[in-house]
């Protein structure tokens, strides 16, 4: 069962309607279902990985060891 509230938002600046608007937006998407955060999460990684925005330097070396100091 989906609720439906309509909001009347004429009367207000155009810079309300878009706090209003914002809020909603991260409302929903704090409370979205897991699932559909995960798959999205996912995918933006595959985006940034396609674009090469994550190059590491060619003498980089992971050490295991410092990681957890």
């Amino acid at each position: 069962m989906k609720n439906v509230l309509r909001l009347d938002l004429e009367g207000l600046p155009e810079e309300a309607r878009d706090s209003i608007i914002d809020f909603y937006e991260y409302i929903k998407s704090k409370y979205d279902s897991p699932r559909r955060k995960t798959s999205e999460a996912k995918k933006d990684l595959l985006s940034v990985m396609k674009k090469g925005l994550y190059n590491l330097p060619s003498d980089y070396k992971f050490d295991r060891e410092e990681l957890y100091d």
